[in-house]
């Protein structure tokens, strides 16, 4: 099955204060940590990003609309996109490993789904991956930004966990400096 990886990359980064994509993380940009796990999923990555970017050297698929959100960006990325399965990560959630994601592609068990995670009886949208070959995803309305939204229809499977590291995503200043002291001084990543 040929399965395709995506990092959403189109947010503004309002509570950052600037562009949080490229903001370094032990000295390597947050974008290049979901990278690193895109291409370790598969060779075929593309980068879903503002409509009026360009990532050299990398296949983007751009927003229609600038800032409708991650679920206008999943449904942008099948809709430009041959695949059977597709896998979700966000730019700013440097924990996310292969082994995460394999997890939940190895979790497939019917199509179309959305299988994700979720922890503390929470459900967590990213990272996520469909299996939609024939893009029914793209009948649902993305114009809410939710992913959840987005997917229910097709049908969601949740594999529960308990590595909160997983969904640790950087919003903040705050946040960067919290994840370079996990860095340093935990095991668990």
């Amino acid at each position: 099955m040929k399965t395709v990886s995506c990092i959403l990359a189109g947010g503004k980064s309002s509570r950052f204060g600037n562009d949080k994509r490229f903001a370094t993380l032990n000295g390597k940009k947050l974008i290049d940590y979901a990278l690193q796990v895109a291409f370790e999923i598969s060779n075929d990555v593309y980068i879903s990003t503002r409509h009026n970017e360009t990532f050299e050297g990398y296949k983007i698929i751009k927003d229609q609309k600038p800032f409708l959100g991650p679920a206008c960006g999943i449904a942008n990325v099948i809709k430009e996109v041959s695949a059977d399965i597709y896998v979700f990560l966000a730019a700013d959630m440097p924990f996310v490993k292969k082994e995460h994601i394999s997890r939940l592609i190895d979790a497939i068990d019917k199509k179309p789904i959305a299988v994700c995670y979720k922890q503390n009886n929470k459900l967590k949208t990213l990272p996520i991956v469909i299996c939609d070959p024939d893009k029914e995803i793209l009948k649902m309305d993305c114009s809410n930004r939710r992913i959840l939204d987005l997917i229910e229809n097709i049908g969601v499977k949740t594999i529960k966990t308990d590595n909160e590291m997983i969904f640790f995503n950087i919003n903040n200043y705050s946040d960067l400096k919290e994840a370079e002291k996990i860095l340093l001084y935990s095991k668990k990543i």
